[in-house]
């Protein structure tokens, strides 16, 4: 068949020659099989559509009306594949291995009335090994050129146009997964994740450097079987020894085959090397490790079978314990005392604190802009309630703080997680430091983010922290002690945050 035999028009008829007889290529039951098929019945030449419905006029009785059963399998006709071969020469600057491509095919009436996906063009032009031979030559605006008697250009200058992926990619996918989907890890170590219509839709219209199909892919492909926690856990430990982590497919490929093959077999679990196997580690480390790609974008998601799950618990909540009753706590009662206001650091070798009344990280101030306050305490009706309920929180707090947790539950008390983040940060993740903060700022109406005092990193101290000078390190490990200075040293280094200049 010839480029020119087939056109469309508005109605969706196709016009076009050549025999509709199954070319041989194998077969599959499910929907998009891997060998390029596609559930429904044979394509054929000269059809009209109608709906759900296919009419062929050549066929056997005419006028014979067959409608796609999709328990069938449709293999790709010979005109279908040149079909195919031909709008990808038209369009090889959309890259041919890509998602985009098949995206646009799909949509030709051509295809459409076939059935066709994106994903099944995209897997059938897999089968054929992408051997298209040659494509059409095109301008800067990728509009298609003609010779002197009309007939398009060929060239055998073929684009690619993959976008590789990078150890960022794969950890912000990992990353949001960790923290907004609910992950269930079973006896071989293997992750079960239940992700909600359009999960991925809504993530690509976020972070574009991928299509929708190809983040999904990314996960099916690599991410699921390198799983979720081990490439985190792989990432933090690369950072920390001053690494470069490597994207998910050559980090470790002895461990993606390792991994493919236990799947399918009764071998004991298989863990990943040299990396902690408890995920306190990713809490612990996860909310230092900047993305700058990444950091002017913002994914909002909300989890709905979360959300469902806080509604049945809030449905079933015990009656609240009164303060006022003898027999009551020694926590109880703490949560009565009024909260001392923030005093001024202690002056060490000529130091002396100053309040933090704003945020100099880049990060932290776009999400300032962009979410509002640490907490909206205009519509906060009864600052000692809420006193009281953020040392309820942290009195279930381990002495080790899990971020993660104590983030989410802040968050439902109307504390932005960025704040949480930020505190754990700047108080090198000790517990009462955190929450001295957190209540300081409801006393002083929001106007400092931080307590002063040794332990507690301030603009000032970040600010001499970065001007690298023996004199003001020294100083720093004063105030702050020699392993408070260390761990906040790295904690800096591993984030690698941009600060406001």
């Amino acid at each position: 068949m010839k480029p020119d035999d087939y056109n469309f028009d508005v109605h969706g008829r196709v016009d076009g020659h050549g025999g509709g007889e199954s070319n041989g290529n194998g077969g599959d039951d499910g929907r998009d099989g891997d060998n390029g098929t596609e559930v429904g019945g044979a394509g054929v030449n000269h059809l009209d559509v109608h709906g759900s419905e296919l009419i062929f006029p050549h066929d056997k009785s005419e006028g014979h009306i067959a409608t796609y059963d999709d328990h069938s399998v449709r293999y790709f006709t010979d005109e279908e594949d040149k079909v195919l071969m031909e709008e990808i020469r038209k369009r090889h600057w959309m890259g041919i291995k890509g998602h985009s491509i098949y995206e646009a095919i799909s949509k030709m009436p051509y295809f459409v009335s076939r059935r066709r996906t994106p994903a099944s063009l995209r897997e059938r032009m897999r089968t054929l090994k992408y051997k298209v031979g040659y494509v059409y030559k095109v301008d800067k605006k990728n509009r298609l050129l003609k010779d002197a008697n009309g007939n398009y250009i060929k060239t055998t200058q073929i684009t690619s146009k993959l976008t590789p992926y990078s150890a960022e990619d794969d950890l912000l996918l990992c990353k949001t997964i960790y923290l907004k989907l609910d992950i269930v890890t079973d006896d071989k170590g293997f992750e079960s994740v239940v992700f909600p219509t359009n999960f991925f839709d809504k993530f690509a219209i976020v972070y574009d450097t991928h299509t929708p199909e190809s983040w999904r892919q990314r996960y099916k492909n690599y991410l699921s079987i390198f799983g979720i926690a081990n490439y985190i856990k792989y990432y933090i430990m690369e950072v920390k020894n001053d690494e470069e982590p490597l994207p998910a497919n050559i980090a470790n490929k002895e461990w993606l085959q390792a991994r493919k093959h236990i799947k399918k077999t009764d071998c004991p679990r298989l863990y990943f090397p040299n990396i902690p196997q408890e995920n306190e580690f990713i809490d612990e480390n996860l909310y230092y490790i900047a993305l700058p790609a990444y950091d002017t974008k913002i994914f909002e998601f909300d989890n709905p079978f979360r959300n469902i799950k806080k509604e049945e618990s809030e449905g079933f909540s015990p009656e609240p314990t009164s303060t006022s009753n003898v027999g009551t706590t020694e926590e109880a009662n703490e949560t009565e005392k009024p909260v001392e206001q923030a005093t001024a650091g202690t002056n060490y070798d000529g130091f002396a604190d100053e309040p933090t009344t704003e945020f100099i990280e880049v990060a932290f101030k776009k999400s300032y802009r962009k979410y509002g306050p640490p907490i909206d305490l205009a519509h906060v009706l009864d600052k000692k309630a809420l006193i009281n309920i953020f040392k309820q929180i942290f009195s279930v707090q381990g002495e080790k703080l899990a971020p993660r947790e104590l983030s989410k539950r802040l968050l439902e008390e109307g504390v932005q997680e960025y704040y949480t983040v930020f505190l754990i940060y700047r108080c090198n993740s000790i517990k009462s430091l955190v929450l001295e903060s957190l209540l300081n700022y409801v006393e002083t109406g929001g106007a400092e983010l931080l307590v002063m005092k040794p332990g507690i990193w301030s603009n000032k101290c970040i600010e001499m922290f970065e001007k690298h000078d023996p004199k003001l390190e020294k100083i720093l490990k004063s105030y702050h002690g020699e392993r408070g200075y260390v761990k906040q040293a790295r904690w800096l280094k591993m984030s690698k945050m941009d600060f406001v200049r």
